[in-house]
């Protein structure tokens, strides 16, 4: 198994109390921004993100158990193609979320925006570890 290590940026919030990790990544071309959530059941995109992509992404309706009872109905995206440093996931379902509140604050303090975050569905699939000293994420391939 080959190892790739992938740069992420930390960004700080608040004298920080906050940080959030972020790494490049492309769908298809178009370059994306994902923060690394190692609380996220399911990786997503954000609403405003995937209207700006050039690529045709399906999109479809499926069940997602959230915390607590009952199941909460999320759309998804198909991503046909998914670049993460070396790493290229084909057909990857993706959760859609509004990530609008979270992009105003960001702008509102001068920050780079988000399109998603990457969550534990990747991160342990590609057996994630995450580096902070060298702010590296590696992935097994």
């Amino acid at each position: 198994m080959n190892v790739i290590e992938i740069p992420f940026k930390v960004i700080e919030l608040e004298d920080q109390q906050n940080i959030m990790l972020v790494i490049k990544a492309f769908i298809g071309e178009c370059p994306i921004n994902l923060v690394i959530d190692t609380g996220a059941s399911h990786s997503c995109l954000s609403k405003q993100s995937i209207k700006n992509l050039t690529e045709k992404i399906t999109t479809k309706v499926d069940a997602v158990l959230g915390i607590g009872k009952g199941k909460l109905k999320n759309k998804m995206i198909n991503v046909p193609s998914l670049k993460i440093g070396n790493l290229e996931i084909k057909n990857y379902p993706f959760l859609i979320l509004s990530l609008t509140h979270i992009n105003n604050m960001l702008s509102s303090i001068g920050m780079e925006t988000i399109n998603g975050f990457l969550g534990s569905d990747i991160l342990y699939a590609y057996q994630a570890k995450i580096d902070y000293g060298c702010q590296v994420v590696q992935l097994q391939v």
